[in-house]
């Protein structure tokens, strides 16, 4: 019986959180699920700039098998540009979806671009052929430019094997 009443008068005497321990853990809780959101979008964004590296090299790749096939070559020190619905109509590539795109769109066939070069390596003396990609979001007036490296006067262009995600812009990181 005595146990029972040191119990019952512990219990009376215990005292709760007060509002401070409470708004306290409340906003350790907040910051914690804050820093987890922040982390998970970017995760997503990564992912996002190497699918659209992962496009990119894969309609380079087409267009190289689409050039070899058709015997296109540029000559020596010439450029081709092929559009991705020119690789899309020899059958090389199937509808590229568009990482980038909420409602799964896929790129612009008309503005999504492969521009290639056939230089003389300086290694070897023979012709190399090098790739150099445009990828654009599929809207009608004035596309969102994923990576443009098309232009032969940009110093900062980049050949396709050379992409990385830093040469990438979407829309959730360059807002």
């Amino acid at each position: 019986m005595r146990v029972l009443e040191n119990l019952i008068k512990f219990i009376k005497n215990e005292k709760g959180f007060t509002t401070q321990d409470v708004a306290t853990g409340l906003t350790m809780a907040v910051l914690v699920g804050a820093m987890a959101t922040v982390t998970a979008n970017s995760i997503i964004l990564d992912t996002e700039e190497r699918m659209h590296i992962f496009n990119a090299k894969t309609i380079a790749k087409a267009s190289e098998h689409f050039v070899l096939e058709q015997n296109l070559q540029p000559h020596i020190n010439q450029t081709k540009i092929l559009t991705l619905d020119e690789l899309y109509r020899a059958d090389k590539v199937q509808p590229v979806v568009d990482p980038s795109s909420q409602e799964g769109k896929f790129y612009n066939k008309s503005e999504t671009k492969i521009q290639i070069e056939n230089v003389a390596s300086l290694d070897t003396g023979k012709t190399v052929l090098r790739f150099y990609v445009r990828l654009a979001e599929d809207k009608s007036a004035s596309p969102f430019i994923y990576t443009d490296h098309t232009n032969a006067l940009d110093p900062d262009r980049v050949e396709i094997k050379n992409l990385k995600a830093k040469h990438i812009k979407i829309p959730g990181r360059s807002a």
